[in-house]
């Protein structure tokens, strides 16, 4: 008797996670395959919908790895070994705040 009571409390505990699931889903119609106030049709309906998008993601997703491993990408760097003296750098002003006397500035 204890074995019948907790595949029901299971059983219980997956029913209730998921109808959270699909009330809660982002996907639309996903909600309207699993409620019980609409009618079966409407829920075939959408249930043919999600599969169709559902499918239509996978083939997108397999032609667009088809594309990428066909295509290899190759990346070369040919040198690290330059002269670092011959390098322009960017020009750089330190001022330091404290140092700044603000009548002068004021007179500007």
């Amino acid at each position: 008797m204890k074995m019948v009571r907790k595949d029901s409390s299971r059983q219980q505990v997956k029913d209730s996670l998921r109808n959270i699931f699909h009330s809660c889903n982002s996907v639309h119609g996903v909600r309207f395959v699993r409620n019980p106030e609409i009618s079966l049709g409407h829920r075939l309906f959408w249930l043919c919908i999600l599969l169709c998008a559902m499918g239509g993601v996978i083939y997108a997703g397999l032609e667009i790895w088809s594309i990428y491993s066909q295509n290899v990408t190759a990346t070369t760097i040919s040198t690290t070994m330059h002269s670092y003296a011959h390098t322009g750098f960017p020009s750089v002003t330190l001022c330091q705040s404290a140092r700044v006397d603000l009548d002068r500035v004021a007179n500007l």
